[in-house]
This record gives C-alpha cells, structure tokens and sequence, in this order.
C-alpha cells in the first residue's frame, strides 16, 4: 500500500494505492451446496483519492476509489440437478467504484451535523448478486446523518446517527442514540440506544425485533 497526502490551507488533498488479500470465500468446484467451500486467498488491487474543502463553518468532503477482482460467490439455478438443491455455485470477479460525498457544518456552538451518501457501482453486474448470498445491487446507496453536541463545559457528548440503506431506504435503517459523559480524564460512561427498521433483504429484514439498550464504562490507563 501506498499514500500520499498534501495539506493546504483550507483544503486537503490524498491518493492511494493497495494490493492487498480480500480472503474471501470462493467456490469448490465439486461442492453441491454451500456446505463445502474453500476458502481462497485472493488480491483485491485499489486505487483511489479524497479531499477536504472549508468554507466559513462548512467542510465539504469527497472521496472515490476504484476496487478490482473483487471475487463473489453467486448460487445459479441448474434444474439437472434436481432433487438436490436446483442450483449450483459460481465464481464471480468483478470491478466496483465507490463514491463518498459529504458535508458538516460547525456554525452552531459545540455542536456538529454532518451528511454522508455513499455508492458503490458493480461494473458488467450480474442480476444473480441480487440474491443470496451477496444481496448486492448494481447501484447500492447508503446515507447517513449525525449530529454531535457538547455541554457542561465539554464533559457531556450527545450523539444521533442514522443510516440509512437504499435510496428509498428500501434495505432498512438503523438509529444509535448514545451519550457520552467524561466522570474524569480517563473515565467514560456511555450510555444509549439502537434500533431497526426493517428492510427487504438481510440482515436488516430479520433484526427489526433487535432493538437494544447498551452502558459502557471505559477507563484508560
């Protein structure tokens, strides 16, 4: 891997590069069914850049990178192979560009908002990512919105941050509520709450029941 990185004033500027393993799973070819999979490890090659701009109490932020042999396992229908399960594993290497563009504003006192929306483009897409197990679509979109504030003398940190997956929010969406509080230098106490909202394909379509309250207590030393 390899960076560079140039900071002006007022903007900032970065490349990078990577060749690096990805272990993903790939297929075995004599296996008829997801039972049997070797586990292969493979090169994903990326390249890509991000930058910063402010302007008075905004930043604006952007970010692409372009990934390649990215590798998929993909369960094609073959009827001859009835009874067993009617399909049988495919081994799929594909190009993806991710697009990042973002902006945080910072003009309210010890308070920050920021948007993100991301997406990840799948070159020469294959309907059959749709699907189990990758669930990936051609265009996915993910947005998502956080808001910060600090209080009593920057001792108490409120948090919200909602994602949001699908530009219809048609994968689901998930909320985190937390509160941080500073009891001493060294000590944090958090505390909050996270739910779901449903999508049409996993995970979230299975953890709308899986809210959940969570505390914390760090200490560093």
């Amino acid at each position: 891997g390899a960076a560079i990185q140039g900071i002006f004033s007022g903007w900032d500027i970065a490349f990078y590069a990577a060749h690096i393993y990805q272990n993903q799973n790939s297929p075995n070819a004599d296996a008829p069914d997801f039972s049997r999979i070797a586990l292969q490890d493979d090169r994903v090659t990326l390249v890509g850049s991000g930058g910063n701009y402010t302007f008075g109490s905004w930043l604006f932020k952007a970010e692409l990178a372009f990934l390649d042999e990215l590798d998929y396992l993909v369960a094609a229908p073959d009827a001859s192979l009835l009874p067993a399960p009617p399909y049988r594993l495919e081994h799929l290497r594909r190009s993806r560009l991710d697009f990042m563009g973002g902006i945080e504003y910072y003009g309210f006192t010890d308070t920050n908002i920021a948007l993100e929306v991301v997406n990840r483009h799948v070159f020469d897409y294959d309907p059959l990512l749709e699907y189990l197990p990758n669930y990936l679509e051609e265009n996915s979109v993910e947005m998502a919105l956080r808001v910060t504030r600090d209080l009593m003398n920057s001792r108490l940190h409120l948090n919200a941050l909602g994602v949001v997956l699908g530009e219809r929010a048609q994968r689901g969406t998930t909320v985190r509520l937390w509160v941080d509080y500073d009891l001493a230098d060294a000590l944090v106490v958090t505390g909050g709450y996270l739910f779901f909202v449903a999508g049409d394909v996993p995970p979230l379509s299975d953890w709308e029941r899986n809210d959940r309250l969570f505390l914390t207590v760090k200490f560093s030393f």
